[in-house]
C-alpha cells in the first residue's frame, strides 16, 4: 500500500505521552514471535473529532489465486487482526481495565505492550470514546511453511490503513487530551499461526491465529 502524504507529528511532550497510549500496537519483537522483521519503526493515530459522514465498509483485497489452505489462512488472519483492534478499543473505553480481551488475540510481545498501554490509561484516569475504523486491509503475502524446531509458522502480511477519527481520549473531568487532529494511518501486520500444543501460553485467536507485530505509519489519506 502506498502512503499518501506522508507527515511527521512534531506534538509536544503531553501530546507524545497521549499518542504513545493510542498505538493499536506497539511494533515490538520478541521471543514470542517467530522470525520478525529485521527493523520495525512505529508511530501512532492521532485522534480527530468524529467525522461528519459514515465510516465507509472496510475494503479487503486479496490475491487472485490461491489455495484452500491459503484462503483459510487468509480469512482466519483478517478475523484476527480485527478482532486484535477490537479488543485495543475495550482497553482504551474501559480506561486500561479490561485487556482480557486482547489476551486472546496478541502474542505475548503485543500484549506486553497493550499492557503498557492499559496501565497508563489506568495511572492517568484516562478511557476513550468511539472506535478505530477499519478502511482497507490487503494481503501482502501468505507462508504456510512450518517447522517448530526452527521456530517457522505460517504466516500472512497485511497492509492495512485505519481511521481512528471516531475516537478521542478523556481525562477524568470529562476534558479532552487530544492536541493534535491528524487521523488516518497504514499498519503492516504480521499475523502468524501458533499450533496450540507447542504454545500453550498464548489465547486462542482466531483458530489459533493471532497478531505478533506490527509498523505503522501516519498518513493524511487511506
Amino acid at each position: 500500500m502506498t502512503a499518501k502524504g506522508q507527515r511527521v507529528h512534531r506534538g509536544s511532550i503531553r501530546t507524545a505521552t497521549v499518542v504513545a497510549a493510542l498505538l493499536v500496537t506497539a511494533g515490538c519483537t520478541g521471543k514470542g514471535d517467530a522470525n520478525p522483521p529485521a527493523t520495525s519503526r512505529t508511530s501512532a493515530p492521532v485522534i480527530s473529532q468524529p467525522a461528519a459522514t459514515p465510516t465507509p465498509s472496510t475494503k479487503i483485497s486479496v490475491p487472485a489465486s490461491m489455495s484452500p489452505a491459503e484462503t483459510k489462512a487468509v480469512g482466519n488472519a483478517i478475523e484476527a487482526y480485527k478482532q486484535w483492534v477490537a479488543a485495543y478499543d475495550v482497553l482504551r473505553r474501559s480506561g486500561g481495565k479490561n485487556v482480557k480481551p486482547l489476551q486472546e488475540f496478541a502474542t505475548q510481545t503485543t500484549l506486553a505492550s497493550g499492557q503498557q498501554a492499559a496501565a497508563l490509561y489506568a495511572t492517568k484516569g484516562w478511557h476513550s470514546i468511539g472506535s478505530i475504523e477499519i478502511r482497507e486491509v490487503r494481503i501482502e503475502r501468505v507462508s504456510m511453511a512450518i517447522d517448530l524446531d526452527k521456530d517457522v509458522l505460517p504466516e500472512v502480511a497485511l497492509a492495512t490503513c485505519v481511521d481512528a477519527s471516531n475516537v478521542d481520549v478523556l481525562d477524568p473531568g470529562g476534558s479532552s487530551v487530544i492536541t493534535t487532529r491528524e487521523r488516518v494511518y497504514t499498519e503492516q501486520v504480521w499475523v502468524r499461526y501458533f499450533p496450540p500444543a507447542k504454545f500453550p501460553q498464548v489465547g486462542r485467536g482466531a483458530n489459533h491465529w493471532l497478531v505478533g507485530q506490527n509498523r505503522n505509519q501516519q498518513v493524511e489519506e487511506c
